[in-house]
């Protein structure tokens, strides 16, 4: 097994878990164009981010929301070939349309 991934924080204070919160805050909120200006935020601040799985999980909840079928079938495919059987694989796999 893997040891688990160590979160990073900038200067500043800023950790990586502090701004995926700040994302899910924003999805919760119905703030998809919010949401995906905080992922930006995070993708120039932790362009190698320990919490990648995290990320692309929002990444593919930015992604569904509100999309079509097909976009959403695509973006579900795109999150299971980077994590087949990540943490949220499950909950992906049973939001698929």
């Amino acid at each position: 097994n893997a040891a688990p991934a160590r979160e990073r924080t900038r200067p500043g204070g800023t950790s990586e878990a502090a701004l995926l919160e700040v994302v899910r805050q924003r999805l919760r909120a119905g703030d998809a164009r919010g949401a995906a200006s905080a992922l930006r935020d995070f993708d120039r601040r932790f362009a190698t981010a320990a919490l990648r799985e995290e990320r692309d999980y929002l990444v593919w909840r930015i992604a569904v929301q509100g999309a079509t079928p097909e976009a959403a079938a695509r973006a579900t495919r795109t999150y299971l070939r980077a994590h087949p059987r990540g943490i949220y694989s499950a909950r992906v796999r049973g939001a698929a349309p």
